[in-house]
């Protein structure tokens, strides 16, 4: 589980740079990482408050 919300920013960064690019260019491609990056970090952020849930 810690494993899929470590790599999950980086699977959503490179998603959302292809899309962003196929979108709108070099443009899109920043704005795609930068919203793969956080919603990476929201899956990364979840993931360990359930694992620290779950421990308890």
């Amino acid at each position: 589980m810690i494993g899929i919300g470590c790599i999950s920013p980086i699977i959503l960064c490179v998603i959302g740079v292809l899309v962003g690019n196929w979108v709108d260019g070099s443009s899109g491609a920043i704005w795609g990482a930068l919203a793969g990056l956080i919603g990476g970090g929201v899956i990364l952020a979840a993931v360990g408050w359930l694992a620290a849930k779950l421990k308890q």
